[in-house]
């Protein structure tokens, strides 16, 4: 998420402590001269136990969205986020990230990545 290999950008939100309240982030993925060149895979949302619903997660999420459309000309956002997962689900449709039917794969290199899942 830090644009190396590819186009992306991190937001997050820091206490006065000093300690990373939240964060978000949005990374463009296809190819650039491909049907999908403008749409940009968006999420990576995190919001640490103690500060959960204060809508940090939707403000963060929402400005992830907004910064790549503007560094990068982003206009589509894609997500992955399991069926049961209801509150990640609402967060979405509140910023207009809905179902599409298109299905989306990630392969995961378990030797590298350890087995945990990459969203829940």
């Amino acid at each position: 998420m830090r644009g190396v290999a590819r186009p992306g950008v991190t937001v997050y939100a820091v206490d006065a402590d000093g300690k990373v309240a939240a964060a978000a982030g949005s990374v463009v993925y296809n190819h650039p001269k491909g049907p999908h060149a403008t749409d940009a895979f968006w999420g990576f949302l995190a919001t640490r136990k103690d500060r959960r619903g204060q809508g940090l997660a939707a403000a963060l999420g929402a400005q992830a969205m907004v910064e790549a459309a503007d560094r990068f000309g982003m206009t589509g956002f894609v997500t992955g986020v399991r069926a049961e997962n209801e509150a990640s689900n609402a967060l979405c449709a509140k910023l207009g990230v809905v179902p599409s039917g298109w299905a989306f794969l990630a392969c995961v290199d378990e030797a590298r990545f350890g087995a945990a899942r990459a969203t829940s």
